[in-house]
């Protein structure tokens, strides 16, 4: 079985840390339809946000092996980002930390 420097090395390297926990704390206590209240908002730059969401994505997976103790195999992975909004709490996520780039359709 790997240790969690394993699973960090192994998989993704070191997870993202961007001084996120005040946006993390309001999109974790936000409901659904909060959520959804986002859904408006668009990228102006899809490539940046196409980059955050990677490693948004890495992060979760980081944190789902530490949770299971070891690296997680694809369904766990796919259980995790399928089951727990990741694309609409990471939309509200980057609304929230880059106003000046999204903009409202």
């Amino acid at each position: 079985m790997n240790s969690t420097a394993d699973i960090s090395t192994n998989i993704i390297g070191t997870p993202l840390e961007e001084e996120r926990s005040d946006i993390m704390e309001a999109i974790d206590s936000m409901s659904d339809d909060q959520l959804f209240s986002y859904s408006d908002m668009k990228p102006v730059d899809l490539y940046d946000y196409s980059r955050k969401q990677t490693k948004w994505i890495q992060d979760a997976v980081y944190y789902l092996g530490i949770d299971l103790g070891h690296i997680p195999t694809a369904g766990e992975i796919a259980d995790k980002l399928l089951n727990s909004n990741h694309t609409q709490r990471f939309r509200a996520f980057y609304a929230l930390k880059y106003p000046e780039k999204v903009e409202h359709t």
